[in-house]
């Protein structure tokens, strides 16, 4: 079977994202208006508001209405009333998507968020990093000094792993910084995780390979797995984290494992020490390789973080991923990958025939941040100012929302995991939430078994303290309206 194209894998992409999204819809019974019309009325904030992002194909009618248990005609139906008011189109033979074309009517500004310049930073968004305290000025300086010297050799095409001068900071810094010890021909730079974890699945698995993946986890490496027509093997994530003698059960002889060690998301545990070895143990055994996503490793609160798998005895089955994009701002576009020295030329290979190599100059402004121990400075910055937003949102927020929300303590991480009372319905709250201009994210999108899950994440890091609580009160207020007089707990 071949490699899928970009569109194929665009929307094979959404079509995940869409039946995760779709999980969550309740229908009440009691509600105002017929099931179709209750419905309609979903579907359509759902795309408004770019939930079901532009292009996305819908499961098939049999399905949603085996999801939302109601009768296949009502869904039909609704599909149908999408169809003709522009919401989405059916294209025979392959399915329903929606719509490419901005519906016009109330709802032009906000429809699909993909055709706007980026989406608003919303208070308790889990993306955002700080931004208030990043030292602009220093990069605007190092910028212009760069260009400035540009020769025109240096506009020229780069080597696909990268401009090799970052390669080095960059291996450097992470025997300082990680005890990660590695050489610049093992550091690929990449734009994201998620690019480099699709390098990595090119590269080394094939059409039907069975890939390990946390439940709950991140839903985007799902979706690149399933884009890859790879079959993603949820393994359940405890108090230690990845549970390994669950994955072995599920899936022994799978490709590769995909992990969050140091700060599992979205759960915010560390893999504990015996579950390290297991899984590197395992790894050896099954000739599998490990992919370790290393994100929010600088942010611990109660102590330094272990080292990266890479770093341990077997990390020689272990690809290490990072980003700059979440340390120091979303649209640099700038991470990397540290790759078993075996794997070298393979991937420089795939590399410069995919995307051929990242942007040269920005990669020389990062080079000279790094060098000049910006990055350093930054990253102490950064630990202080979300020690002070964590403790925000647990002196602060936390009481506030205390009758109906209760907070799980984390000692790392850039959010918070909430447990709501039994009488929230969190698909209600989350779109609810959004109309209020507040943003948050159930974790029942993120599980294999979102039933089970009534957790709602909130992120801390790109809001100061004065908004976090500004955002707590208005919270406050709207579940108190959606809770009327039950009783909580």
């Amino acid at each position: 079977m071949g490699r899928p194209t970009a569109e194929a894998i665009e929307e094979d992409v959404g079509a995940g994202a869409a039946r995760r999204a779709l999980r969550l819809i309740r229908l009440d019974p009691a509600g105002e208006g017929t099931l179709q019309a209750r419905l309609y009325r979903t579907l359509r904030f759902y795309i408004a508001r770019g939930i079901l992002a532009a292009g996305a194909r819908l499961p098939a009618s049999r399905v949603l209405s085996e999801d939302l248990g109601i009768s296949r005609n009502t869904v039909t139906a609704t599909l149908e009333q999408l169809a003709a008011d522009g919401w989405v189109e059916a294209r025979r033979g392959s399915g329903v998507y929606v719509s490419r074309v901005v519906v016009p009517g109330e709802h032009k500004a906000t429809h699909h968020a993909v055709l706007r310049d980026g989406p608003d930073m919303l208070p308790f968004d889990v993306g955002p990093p700080g931004l208030d305290f990043f030292p602009l000025d220093a990069w605007r300086r190092i910028q212009a000094r760069r260009w400035g010297a540009m020769s025109r050799s240096a506009m020229r095409e780069g080597a696909s792993a990268g401009y090799s001068e970052l390669r080095r900071t960059i291996a450097e810094h992470m025997w300082i910084a990680r005890g990660l010890p590695c050489t610049p021909d093992q550091v690929f730079i990449t734009q994201s995780i998620r690019t480099g974890l699709d390098l990595v699945l090119r590269a080394l698995a094939k059409p039907g390979d069975d890939v390990w993946i946390e439940d709950p986890g991140y839903f985007g490496s799902k979706a690149l797995i399933e884009a890859a027509h790879l079959r993603p093997i949820p393994v359940p994530v405890d108090e230690q984290g990845l549970d390994v003698a669950a994955g072995r059960l599920a899936s022994p002889g799978a490709r590769m494992a995909l992990v969050t060690p140091q700060c599992q998301f979205p759960t915010c545990v560390s893999l504990s020490t015996s579950r390290r070895t297991a899984l590197l143990e395992w790894a050896k055994q099954a000739n599998a390789w490990i992919f370790e996503d290393d994100y929010d490793a600088e942010y611990r609160f109660d102590q330094e973080a272990s080292l990266p798998l890479a770093a341990e005895p077997g990390g020689e089955r272990v690809i290490y991923a990072h980003s700059f994009n979440k340390s120091l701002f979303p649209a640099l576009r700038m991470g990397f990958l540290i790759v078993p020295t075996a794997l070298v030329e393979t991937l420089a290979l795939l590399r410069s025939r995919i995307d051929g190599y990242p942007s040269v100059p920005n990669q020389m402004v990062l080079c000279d941040f790094i060098e000049e121990g910006w990055l350093d400075t930054h990253l102490r910055s950064c630990r202080v100012a979300y020690r002070e937003r964590r403790a925000v949102m647990f002196d602060e927020v936390a009481p506030r929302l205390a009758p109906w929300l209760h907070f799980e303590p984390n000692a790392a991480g850039l959010h918070v995991v909430a447990r709501l009372e039994p009488s929230l319905d969190p698909q209600e709250l989350v779109l609810r939430a959004r109309e209020k201009g507040i943003e948050l994210t159930p974790m029942a999108m993120l599980s294999e078994q979102p039933h089970r899950e009534r957790g709602i994440l909130l992120g801390f890091a790109g809001y100061t303290p004065s908004q976090l609580v500004r955002a707590a009160d208005k919270l406050a207020a709207l579940i108190s309206q959606l809770a009327g007089s039950r009783t909580p707990y």
